[in-house]
Formats: structure tokens, sequence, C-alpha cells
């Protein structure tokens, strides 16, 4: 995934603006690459990182509650 589409996906899904300084973190399918993307005054920076071994601890999503 390119800084590209991951600009396009914060902006889609999130309904954030990419260019604010946060920092949007985002993992593959199987857990072995992450991708942060931050904007850092001058451009957009990605980071990316994938494993050799193992997978990447990603929280679920909290259950809404029924009343």
């Amino acid at each position: 995934m390119s800084a590209d589409s991951l600009t396009a996906l914060v902006q889609s899904h999130l309904g954030r603006d990419p260019f604010s300084g946060q920092a949007f973190v985002s993992r593959g399918r199987t857990g072995r690459p992450i991708m942060v993307l931050w904007w850092g005054g001058q451009g957009l920076r990605l980071f990316a990182e994938r494993l050799e071994t193992g997978c990447y601890v990603w929280p679920a999503p909290p259950v809404p509650r029924r009343r």
C-alpha cells in the first residue's frame, strides 16, 4: 500500500485529516506488515515494517452493549 492510498483511506473511512500531524497506523491482514502514516510538516512520511516470524497483536474493537 502506498502513502497515497493510505491517505485516501484515512480521509474516506476515518473522516480524518492526514495532514493534521497525527500518526495513523495500519496493519495487514496477516498481522505481519504494519505501516505508520505521519505528516511531518514538510511532507507525508510512511514507515513500514514486516515481521519475519509471528504477527502484531491488534486489539479487537469494543462490542457495543445492548440494553
